[in-house]
């Protein structure tokens, strides 16, 4: 991926997506004109493996199935983890699926599969694929979950952002860092990665550089289930509480078929859309706004235009009543600085007020108001 050749070594930036891809799994799929803060690059370790197909596997040495190695003709080792095996045996290795075939079931893309499709795997070589951990940026709100961007894929394409559209230098640079500031709590796996089984494509078998797999796109992957059974609900009954009066009216009746089932709890995929819902404000989750600008990149031939963000930032929400006292410090606010704190201002209360308030309620001057609420919205601090 040329984002990373380029880029790795230059992070965080802020990419748009120019190209967006439907894909198979989530990590594979982003909507066009989406904006992501890419923070770092992880590094998963994986193992190359060929089944008795002969088809080449890569799996994540973290998985959470479990396996056996083969030691000999209907002879195997004892159930372990895949990270123990290869920590404990010099590839290759042998092994295959401790599962039970009647109870998981296996498909490899929308195909249903069999474990004895598989049969014995042999285990080639570690290697590490990379990613880029990246933070959604939407609607004035910089996400702290971050997702997984693989550098193998070639269908999505990006182009850095590098300034704002009718904005100055300083705009950009106050952008930049109010994005840093939101990121500062944010937790990053630097060893995460795509938790999937992927089939590589036939070609794969010619390679022979070092660590080239993670440039190799997925051919299908390969998912593994726990069968269910099917619950037995029985059969339902209508319980009404009747009045003396309806006694003799009413009766218990059996229902022919089960109530309807409770709609079920969709929970959100991880998938990349066009259309994110800001979560609540809170200070686990600092929003960053570049106040009435949008932002473009120079590095596309269309200029990549993005869509305006909100109005008014939200720059201070996070901050504490200890780091608004330094914010007035840096503004040369620091008259200021006692009564806020005696006052219990933290960023959430500041946001709550405009410059009227702080007139009358601090006795501010016009221009001190209004140079605070600035900086309350964009983080902006004259320079």
């Amino acid at each position: 991926m040329e984002l990373y050749e380029r880029y790795h070594d230059k992070l965080p930036i802020v990419v748009i997506v120019t190209i967006g891809h439907y894909a198979e799994i989530d990590i594979e799929t982003f909507g066009s004109e989406q904006i992501f803060r890419v923070a770092k690059v992880s590094r998963q370790p994986r193992v190359i493996a060929r089944d008795k197909e002969g088809r080449y596997l890569t799996l994540p040495v973290n998985i959470a199935i479990k396996f056996r190695v083969v030691k000999g003709y209907k002879k195997v080792g004892e159930i372990q983890t895949l990270k123990e095996i290869v920590e404990e045996n010099n590839t290759p290795i042998q092994v295959q699926f401790a599962l039970d075939a009647k109870h998981h079931s296996f498909r490899i893309g929308s195909s249903d599969a069999s474990i004895y499709t598989f049969g014995n795997i042999v285990i080639t070589e570690v290697y590490e694929e990379k990613y880029f951990l990246v933070n959604a940026l939407n609607s004035a709100v910089l996400y702290p979950t971050y997702m997984l961007i693989p550098v193998y894929l070639k269908e999505v394409s990006f182009a850095r952002v590098t300034k704002v559209r009718d904005g100055t230098k300083q705009d950009w640079k106050n952008l930049l860092i109010g994005l840093d500031k939101a990121a500062e709590n944010f937790k990053y796996d630097i060893t995460d990665g795509n938790k999937e089984v992927a089939l590589l494509p036939e070609e794969c078998a010619v390679v022979t550089s070092d660590n080239i797999y993670d440039y190799i796109d997925p051919k299908s992957f390969v998912s593994v289930a726990k069968k269910s059974k099917i619950p037995d609900y029985g059969e339902y009954v209508d319980i009404t509480v009747e009045t003396q009066e309806e006694k003799s009216k009413t009766k218990k009746k059996a229902s022919a078929k089960p109530p309807p089932l409770p709609g079920r709890n969709t929970t959100p995929r991880k998938t990349s859309t066009t259309s994110l819902t800001p979560p609540t404000f809170s200070p686990t989750t600092p929003p960053y706004v570049n106040q009435q600008k949008s932002m473009t990149s120079t590095e596309t031939g269309s200029g990549g235009s993005i869509r305006s963000l909100t109005d008014e930032g939200d720059y201070v929400r996070g901050y504490s009543i200890r780091e608004i006292g330094d914010s007035l410090e840096k503004l040369h606010l620091s008259k200021y600085t006692k009564q806020f704190r005696d006052a219990h201002i933290d960023g959430a209360c500041l946001l709550e007020l405009d410059a009227g308030n702080l007139k009358e309620d601090f006795s501010m001057k016009g221009f001190e108001a209004k140079k605070l609420m600035l900086f309350a919205h964009t983080g902006h601090i004259p320079s």
